[in-house]
């Protein structure tokens, strides 16, 4: 909650009219900016500079209201509307550039964070998921929870692809279409080849940017497509795509993960349509 209390605070204290909000993140960072979003729009908005004093009742009006049951949580949702016209903006969440999103590791899996599990509040929703990583208690954190692309009127928004040189002060959802060649998807979950610390980085220390590359260079586009200028100095001596040579990190090592593969527990399974959860 206080990393979550803390991306928050940033945005409250540097956010101006017309901005537009980009959020990334990485594993249990990956999650803890999708309940960033969820809590900055849909909830309880963003507060003003000056009432900065009052977040942690904001943290508080975001979680309480799904912590309670049916009966008190319209009470509590309506106490958390009241708070956002009081002291919160409305603001939009114009993309969420997230790599393999989990949301706890090992046994114990909590309850989620409101609004991490759906993305109807973000404009651009983008998922760079680990093809090789066999932790069955490493469980990524899908959007709608692995059901796939949910066909409603919520969430088929298409966004219109910004245009270089010009600004914008509306959201993609401001001006969404439904049928435009040059549109974007709302929502996009991608597999790469590595494990979890290879496609997010960080497993060791890696100059050529063999197994990260690949998902870096296309968040770094699907961002760019979105609006984000991007220094070309900041993604320094990336390679070209090609061949990769090396090879996924094995992710089972260790006594402690090799013992929890033994425990039955429910975890996401695309193979076939009709099937969305197996035991190991």
């Amino acid at each position: 909650e206080e990393n979550i209390k803390d991306a928050y605070r940033f945005l409250c204290e540097n956010y101006e009219p017309g901005d537009r909000i980009f959020l990334f993140g990485f594993s249990r960072g990956a999650y803890q900016v999708r309940a960033v979003a969820g809590m900055a729009y849909k909830v309880v908005g963003l507060l003003t500079p000056g009432h900065i004093s009052q977040l942690d009742f904001a943290m508080e009006h975001y979680i309480e209201p799904w912590r309670s049951g049916n009966k008190a949580r319209e009470a509590h949702l309506e106490r958390a509307q009241t708070f956002k016209r009081t002291f919160c903006r409305d603001v939009p969440i114009h993309f969420v550039g997230v790599w393999d999103t989990v949301s706890s590791v090992g046994l114990v899996r909590g309850e989620p964070f409101p609004y991490t599990t759906r993305c109807q509040h973000i404009c651009y929703f983008r998922h760079a998921l680990a093809l090789d990583e066999r932790r069955v208690k490493f469980l990524p954190e899908y959007v709608y929870g692995g059901a796939g692309y949910i066909r409603d009127q919520h969430n088929m928004y298409k966004m219109r692809r910004p245009q270089r040189g010009k600004q914008h002060n509306q959201t993609a959802l401001e001006h969404a279409s439904h049928g435009d060649s040059h549109d974007v998807p709302h929502v996009k979950e991608v597999w790469f080849a590595g494990c979890h610390s290879d496609v997010g980085g960080g497993n060791k220390i890696n100059h050529d940017f063999q197994m990260t590359n690949p998902s870096l260079l296309w968040m770094k586009m699907q961002a760019e497509s979105a609006g984000l200028e991007i220094k070309s100095t900041s993604i320094p001596n990336h390679r070209p795509l090609g061949q990769i040579h090396e090879q996924p990190t094995e992710s089972l090592t260790g006594l402690w993960w090799r013992l929890c593969e033994l425990l039955p527990v429910k975890r996401l399974s695309y193979a076939s349509e009709a099937e969305t959860v197996r035991w190991p």
